[in-house]
């Protein structure tokens, strides 16, 4: 149709050319357009399910898709130019999952070059192109066939090879999505390797990509999802107990710190090298801590002691011991060891300079000494010195301390009814940390604030939040006995 409107453009010049090449540019675009949508929503799972009739198999597909990925922007501009690939190239594009921006402008540039250089010809060469015809079509035909059958040869020679590299291209796209922070490409890449190749030797590493994108996005329903996936590849393997691990860091993050503790406990009855057994037996310890299991926190704490060579982790551990013997009767505060009393005497003696001069370490002990003693005053049922105390921790460049503490302290501000005070600990808490644990108490606790302060919309805000950033958080089922949500929940059903 192109070559016949443009030799009648040139013959009879009733017919502007431009228009007859813009038309037909727009034409093939569209129409490629079309196939592609085609192939890639439907296409696939057609010739999957057929294509083994006419020989195309899981592996060529596999090889399929790595030739398009690799090259895909030269089989669609030339095949333009070449009757057969002309009606087939966009819905393999589609099929084997061409990325839509790079397949448009390949076919773009393919469409416009293609209406431009027959739609000229045609106009320029008016009567001769009956002479012509022949010999392209002929050429058209034979440059299509000698590129099947070089691919065909190609694909047979290296198909081993090109199934392997098909499947790594995947995994290394979606690498570099994910280091480029396009998280959605990423993850589309990793879930459309697992899906169509669900033997591929990336599986252990395309799974651990997606844990490690779901925990950035806090996305937690998929992050149990995926260690899941991860601990049935596993099996009863010797890095099994890692997974418990993990598995131990998300609960506690979503603070439900019984599962947490449960984890914990069983990755470390697995665990062989010291340094590892001692941080998770300190992971073990906090969970039962928060958990207010005093007696299983103890013990561990005690054990800690033993096997932690570090001397700010010996003496964080010196501390838990002391407040838990406290807080089970054990001890009185004034037995608090003079080591502790005799440090934050001198810190509170310097000046805000020569505090800025301390090491981190120092700042950090300074500043356990702080929450230990805010603890015992809340233990003693003195909220007015518990949250100066707390406050003070909350300065902590121990970031899980600093979370915890200026949680405690929007708890005392709530506790002495100053809900104003509490919600600007509770933001406050969400603005300069990165514990996701504080953060789930906090946001949950600003959701209760707004409504002390009667103020439900910012209080439904807080608590959708809740429910759709930690959905399986133990604070989800609090939230959904709130009346501010259940309302809301009532008003969307009737709408």
């Amino acid at each position: 149709m192109l070559l016949v409107a443009a030799i009648y453009a040139g013959h009879t010049h009733r017919l502007s050319i431009v228009l007859v090449i813009v038309a037909a540019a727009c034409g093939a675009i569209l129409g490629d357009n079309l196939g592609f949508l085609i192939g890639r929503e439907g296409g696939y799972r057609v010739v999957r399910r057929y294509g083994k009739y006419i020989g195309l198999n899981e592996r060529k597909l596999k090889v399929g898709i790595y030739m398009f990925r690799k090259h895909g922007g030269k089989v669609v501009f030339f095949g333009r130019f070449i009757a057969v690939l002309r009606a087939w190239a966009a819905f393999l594009a589609g099929v084997n999952r061409m990325l839509w921006g790079r397949f448009l402008l390949f076919n773009a540039l393919g469409g416009i070059t293609w209406a431009t250089i027959y739609g000229l010809g045609g106009y320029l060469l008016g009567g001769q192109i009956h002479r012509l015809t022949g010999p392209v079509g002929a050429t058209s035909l034979v440059l299509a066939v000698v590129m099947i059958i070089a691919f065909a040869i190609f694909a047979w020679r290296n198909e081993k090879h090109l199934e392997e590299v098909a499947e790594k291209a995947y995994y290394r796209l979606a690498s570099v999505y994910a280091k480029d922070n396009v998280m959605d490409q990423a993850l589309e890449n990793l879930n459309t390797l697992l899906a169509r190749y669900p033997n591929t030797d990336y599986k252990k590493d395309a799974c651990a990509l997606k844990l490690s994108i779901y925990k950035g996005l806090r996305d937690y329903r998929s992050v149990l999802a995926t260690l899941d996936e991860l601990k049935l590849i596993a099996g009863n393997g010797l890095e099994a107990y890692k997974f418990e691990i993990e598995l131990g860091g998300i609960y506690f993050d979503l603070c439900d710190y019984t599962k947490s503790a449960a984890a914990f406990g069983n990755a470390l009855n697995a665990v062989k090298d010291p340094a590892e057994h001692a941080a998770v037996r300190e992971q073990l310890a906090r969970a039962l801590f928060r958990a207010e299991k005093y007696p299983e926190s103890l013990a561990q704490y005690s054990e800690l002691l033993k096997e932690d060579t570090s001397k700010i982790g010996k003496d964080i551990s010196t501390m838990l011991v002391f407040y838990l013997n406290f807080a089970l009767g054990k001890v009185a505060a004034r037995e608090f060891p003079d080591e502790y009393k005799r440090f934050i005497f001198s810190y509170e003696k310097l000046a805000d300079d020569e505090r800025r001069n301390l090491s981190k370490s120092e700042l950090a002990k300074a500043t356990w000494i702080y929450y230990i003693q805010a603890l015992m005053n809340q233990k003693k049922g003195a909220p007015d010195l518990a949250v100066v105390a707390f406050a003070a921790a909350a300065n902590s460049p121990d970031d899980a301390l600093a979370g915890e503490a200026g949680y405690q302290a929007g708890m005392m501000y709530f506790a002495l009814k100053n809900f104003d005070k509490a919600k600007e600990s509770f933001e406050y808490v969400l603005f300069s940390t990165k514990s996701s644990e504080a953060s789930v108490k906090s946001t949950y606790m600003l959701g209760v604030c707004f409504d002390k302060l009667e103020k439900p919309d910012k209080a439904l805000e807080r608590f959708k939040q809740i429910v759709e950033r930690y959905p399986v958080s133990p604070y989800v089922e609090q939230v959904k006995k709130n009346e501010i949500y259940q309302a809301s929940v009532r008003k969307n059903a009737t709408e």
